[in-house]
């Protein structure tokens, strides 16, 4: 890509005065860890999952590569791919970084579409940070803060705002500051007024987050691109509200506080994983400085290789409830798959890491950090028992979940001593569990062989979905049947229903172990690891029920179209009838 902007607007003395005073290894080390190696330095590529560092960055050259996915550039590149700029607004964010500046300024009605986005995400912040401010409109924000003892310091260093008991407050302060409705509905903040709903606005749209603070969701370079809203009064439900995923946030890629956390998570090697916006904040008031917070979903695959960039061990601390022991171990499959030595900490019954640090202080914590012990010693502790005194269907279980962590290892080595671990902590049978492992990689192999669903194949989340929640199959129909395109699908959906209506338990523990292994293994293996995340289950099931439908009906207009044209290549009027007949029926 030349680096050039439009005519008359920036010349190119100005953006080799910016490239001058820009040090490409510093300015990627803000999204990465990276490790000298001869006269470059290799990381974690920030533009394509992966787990052994190919992302290359040479000083002496002023560009970088990834040998993975083949991006590369300079800096103005680097910061148009992972920021979503044009070349101007790169141009422009590396002058302020250098504290260069820039003649002339764009026009607002000139703005790109991204562009828009963030400016209407950093309008919403100065809004809900005035709000703050305001004694008038905070009073009761303000009450909360300190009864949760949130000390005046964190409000700045992590930027918490305050969002009033209004209806239209960002919309009016936005239209004041030149950002258009469409921009806050697309960024998330200003949500369509439902026809139904008796809301007194007159814009046809009202703010997503009222009565609430607000905590700004960064990326990675600190650039806020979404929005967190606690709720201040208890009756005001969720007490959580986030904002949807948008063009410039994806909540599966983005970790709460990771930017200003990471230099040190980088320095001691560890990050803490907590849930919430304010566990984060009272940890690191009170000195636990290296720690950062999912987003209020299930741990991703995303997440796990964005910590990897600047960390090697991880401790995840939970709520100690069935919700979160059930939230460890989905994250600990994608933090042993991003290479990362995981460690557990059991918080005392009914606290969190909130109110725990409030009550014994980072002496306190660290003590409690100090107890931590690593995966396999805490599902030994879940279980309770020696895993050869389980019921079969148990043991089944344990053996797949530790067989689909350990093939998923990036290093052999490593998988093979995690297993060994695993049978001398469990007290298992190493064998069993080798066989299992092998079991699992050979039917991995097999299921992608003989055509088996990707992960993004609606049969297969479907099929997931129903197995996970088995319940659903009370409102199943008959239509369902011809859902399913793949022989193995069919077969398996035929399974679901001839036990549900007998009823028969349906899970995927039952299931390994009823049917049989050469016909269904493979496929079950496959399902099983799919992430169907926190969405409602009923509106999941409404969902592929419709996509499905809609899949068979084009795949039926398709084949009309079909039969149509050799109908007619035919001359055969009365059967073109008939086929058009039909295609106006679906297509109406």
């Amino acid at each position: 890509m030349q680096n050039q902007t439009k005519k008359g607007v920036l010349s190119n003395e100005w953006t080799e005065k910016v490239r001058e005073a820009t040090d490409l290894v510093d300015l990627v080390s803000e999204y990465l860890t990276l490790k000298k190696k001869g006269k470059n330095f290799l990381g974690l590529c920030p533009f394509h999952q992966e787990k052994t560092p190919s992302f290359s960055v040479s000083p002496e050259k002023g560009v970088y590569h990834c040998f993975g996915c083949g991006k590369g550039g300079d800096i103005f590149n680097f910061v148009m791919e992972v920021e979503h700029f044009s070349f101007p607004e790169a141009l422009r964010y590396l002058a302020r970084k250098a504290n260069i500046s820039l003649p002339e300024k764009r026009d607002k009605k000139e703005m790109d579409y991204y562009e828009k986005l963030y400016h209407a995400v950093s309008t919403a912040q100065d809004y809900f940070r005035e709000s703050l401010l305001d004694e008038k409109t905070s009073a009761e924000g303000w009450a909360y803060l300190n009864r949760r003892g949130v000390a005046r310091e964190m409000i700045e260093t992590f930027q918490i705002g305050y969002a009033p008991m209004s209806w239209e407050g960002v919309i009016d302060f936005g239209k004041k500051n030149g950002v258009a409705i469409d921009s806050l509905a697309i960024a998330g903040l200003a949500v369509k007024k439902d026809t139904m709903l008796r809301i007194p606005t007159g814009t046809g749209y009202y703010d997503r987050f009222r009565r609430r603070f607000t905590f700004p969701i960064q990326n990675i370079s600190g650039r806020i691109v979404a929005f967190g809203g606690r709720a201040v009064n208890p009756k005001d439900q969720p007490k959580y509200l986030n904002c949807p995923e948008t063009p410039i946030y994806k909540k599966g890629k983005e970790l709460y506080g990771l930017a200003i956390t990471k230099e040190e998570i980088r320095k001691t090697k560890t990050a803490i994983l907590v849930e919430g916006y304010i566990d984060l904040v009272s940890l690191y008031q009170r000195g636990i400085l290296n720690v950062a917070a999912a987003l209020g979903t299930a741990f991703t695959a995303e997440q796990a290789v964005l910590l990897a960039r600047f960390a090697e061990n991880v401790v995840i601390i939970f709520d100690r409830d069935a919700a979160g022991e059930s939230a460890v171990f989905r994250a600990v499959e994608n933090l042993y798959d991003a290479g990362l030595n995981v460690q557990v900490v059991q918080l005392p019954p009914g606290d969190d890491p909130d109110s725990f640090v409030r009550d014994h202080g980072k002496e306190g914590f660290d003590e409690l950090l100090k107890q931590s012990v690593d995966f396999l010693h805490f599902k030994k502790k879940q279980i309770g028992v020696e895993v050869s005194s389980l019921p079969g269907v148990e043991q089944e279980k344990v053996f797949m979940e530790l067989a689909g962590i350990s093939n998923r290892m990036r290093d052999e080595q490593r998988a093979l001593e995690f297993l060994n671990q695993a049978a001398h902590v469990l007290q298992a049978d190493l064998r069993l569990l080798e066989r299992h492992s092998r079991r699992f990689k050979k039917n991995a192999v097999t299921a992608a062989a003989l055509g088996a669903p990707a992960p993004a194949d609606l049969e297969g989340d479907f099929l997931a979905l129903l197995i996970s929640h088995p319940e659903l199959l009370a409102g199943s129909s008959g239509e369902w049947l011809e859902y399913f395109a793949k022989h193995d699908s069919f077969s398996l959906f035929e399974v679901l229903l001839g036990r549900h209506v007998q009823g028969q338990k349906i899970g995927f523990d039952v299931l390994m172990t009823e049917l049989p292994e050469d016909k269904f293994h493979p496929y079950l293996l496959v399902l099983s690891q799919r992430d169907l995340g926190e969405a409602d289950p009923k509106q999941l099931l409404t969902d592929y029920v419709n996509k499905l439908g809609e899949r068979k009906k084009n795949q039926r207009v398709r084949e009309l179209k079909q039969l149509l044209m050799e109908a007619e290549k035919a001359a055969d009027e009365n059967r073109a009838r008939e086929l058009v007949s039909e295609l106006d029926k679906i297509i109406r």
